[in-house]
């Protein structure tokens, strides 16, 4: 005979040698009937699913997976992720500088092309 030590929270296995009193079976027993029950159906004797915010999570970062391999930039280091993500910024703040003075026919340092620009 084996023996098996678990640690597991004090109220838990007061709540459950309270319901497995009431069966009329003590815990060890309860565990013992858990780890046929197991083996019987070869896995947990009961279903075990992830939650639908788990699962939407788990997709989304399979997808960024999918796309950051076709774009051919799976390989990428934090660093060179942080200069392509400060690069797109920058050069969207310039298309906006450009666009703002086109609508307003105004004059304004151009940040992209480094000149002075008017309408």
């Amino acid at each position: 005979m084996s023996f098996i030590q678990i640690r597991i929270d004090d109220s838990l296995k007061n709540q459950a040698t309270m319901l497995f009193d009431e069966l009329g079976i003590d815990l060890s027993t309860a565990i013992r009937l858990f780890l046929k029950k197991s083996l019987q159906v070869g896995g947990l004797p009961f279903e075990v699913r992830l939650s639908d915010n788990t699962l939407k999570a788990m997709n989304a970062i399979e997808r960024m997976r999918d796309q950051s391999e076709e774009n051919g930039n799976s390989e990428m280091s934090l660093e060179e992720i942080n200069e392509e993500i400060k690069l797109a910024r920058k050069e969207r703040k310039n298309k906006n500088e450009v666009l703002w003075c086109y609508r307003y026919k105004c004059f304004s340092f151009c940040y992209a092309k480094e000149k002075f620009l008017s309408w």
